[in-house]
């Protein structure tokens, strides 16, 4: 009886460990993943900053970041590009982020948090009012695009405030 309870031990050890295993690789993927998909996000943001700066001459590296998140303000993510035709910046749009999505696993959400964080970043929004909220939607056509738009921060009500 006693072979039997040890080995029983020894199999659910083995059993424990591969399953720690198995979510520590799990976790590392999600991990390499999650900075691949950055680094492609802060890559498209930049370049779309660089679009920004083309875009008015009188724009200057200094006035840049006064200036780049009204010029984004409202625009769709084809609407940034200049030097392509219209067809080509929607092809262009929906086949870049079909890819990020994939890269999520088709997580929305993950995409979307992701694509603030570098907004955030490389687009300040003046002021403290205002954040960044872009949407990922589907056009009538059934093509996909995000648009780049502010919310308004809400003030949280403390509990004194409330009462009053």
């Amino acid at each position: 009886m006693t072979e039997d309870v040890i080995h029983m031990a020894t199999t659910f050890d083995r059993m424990r460990q591969e399953a720690d295993l198995y979510e520590s690789e799990i976790a590392a993927a999600m991990q390499r993943r999650l900075i691949r998909l950055r680094g492609f996000l802060d890559t498209e943001i930049y370049n779309m900053l660089q679009r920004c700066e083309a875009s008015d001459p009188t724009t200057t590296y200094r006035n840049l970041k006064e200036r780049a998140a009204p010029w984004l303000h409202g625009k769709t993510h084809e609407k940034t590009y200049r030097d392509w035709s219209k067809p080509s910046k929607v092809a262009r749009t929906e086949a870049l982020l079909k890819e990020l999505l994939r890269l999520c696993g088709g997580d929305k959400v993950l995409l979307l948090s992701e694509y603030t964080r570098a907004l955030d970043r490389l687009f300040p929004i003046p002021g403290k009012a205002f954040k960044w909220a872009p949407q990922l939607v589907k056009s009538e056509s059934g093509r996909l695009t995000v648009i780049h738009k502010w919310a308004l921060i809400k003030k949280e009500v403390s509990d004194d405030e409330e009462e009053g």
